[in-house]
């Protein structure tokens, strides 16, 4: 049916029927804060796209819920001082070099959180005699933003603000572990597999296999895999605001043979529900404040986790 519309002076405007289109995509529903901007949000929500990798426009839109247009128009505006670049010659976009300016505040930033639950790590280090540490995710490597060396005049110890790969270490295990599957599939596909020593696992096969058992027993393990030697027992967690990360105790292989891990594994799980809770923007309320898990025997750690 057509539709008429009376402009005055005796003229009046017709409107026919528009051919029936293909229905348009549905969006993911937005909740939107009242005191939050729409643009910026939706900006952030471009830049979370790209933190495990480079990926093309179609698939940024299919994650974000965004049109072609939006999102082309906010990736233009966010290689503004370089925070996300696109190769010319794959067309991939990617975080680029500016991000990384912001990693120093984001350490400090966590490692003050951190520091604020240094009690209870502290408590790990004397009970155990052995360096306890954080590390978070970023990207494809996990970086250390606190840590407690050991006492003892032999001692393995990395410093604040070194990284690892994923896959090498206690720590990249125990972070895994705590990843939906297909996030964990995304992510090894796209991890650069390097043998860091002869015990590094480089296998996809074999790492799935290593995580299934994380997750059954509730604790990542590694001996020799990033520093022949060293040993690390790990616990994995995840805040609501994404943050994941893993607590851990290492140290020489002499001074933590397998019979201590189930040990080291229950302080460790007890420290990760006080970090996953002290990471978690708002406070934990005493409602939500039960639906914390963390290195239960069936899983990891799914922890405080918004997807």
């Amino acid at each position: 049916m057509s539709a008429e519309e009376a402009l005055g002076n005796g003229i009046v405007r017709v409107s026919m029927p528009k051919a029936s289109a293909a229905p348009a995509r549905t969006a993911p529903v937005r909740l939107l804060d009242p005191g939050r901007v729409q643009a910026v949000t939706r900006a952030i929500d471009v830049a979370m796209a790209l933190r495990d990798g480079p990926r093309r426009l179609t698939d940024i839109c299919r994650v974000t819920g965004l049109s072609k247009g939006t999102a082309f128009r906010l990736l233009q505006t966010l290689s503004y001082r370089w925070l996300i670049f696109k190769d010319p010659d794959t067309d991939l976009y990617m975080l680029g070099p500016g991000a990384l300016s912001l990693m120093q505040g984001v350490l400090l930033g966590l490692g003050a959180v951190v520091a604020g639950q240094s009690d209870a790590l502290r408590e790990l280090q004397q009970a155990y005699g052995e360096t306890v540490a954080v590390h978070v995710r970023m990207g494809m490597e996990r970086v250390c933003i606190y840590e407690l060396p050991s006492p003892n005049p032999l001692r393995y110890t990395l410093g604040i603000g070194a990284s690892a790969p994923l896959h090498a270490g206690a720590a990249g295990k125990a972070i895994l572990a705590i990843l939906p599957d297909d996030e964990v599939e995304r992510t090894l596909r796209r991890l650069y597999m390097a043998r860091i020593t002869e015990r590094t696992i480089v296998e996809r096969g074999q790492m799935m296999a290593e995580l299934k058992r994380t997750r059954e027993q509730g604790y990542a393990t590694s001996i020799g895999e990033v520093v022949p030697g060293a040993c690390a027992v790990s616990v994995g967690f995840s805040a609501m605001d994404g943050t994941r990360a893993a607590v851990s105790v290492y140290g020489p292989e002499t001074r933590i043979p397998p019979v201590r891990y189930p040990e080291l594994a229950g302080g460790l799980q007890r420290a990760a529900r006080s970090l996953a809770e002290s990471l978690t923007q708002p406070k934990v309320s005493e409602g939500v404040r039960g639906h914390v898990k963390v290195g239960s025997s069936a899983d990891l750690v799914r922890g405080l986790r918004s997807s």
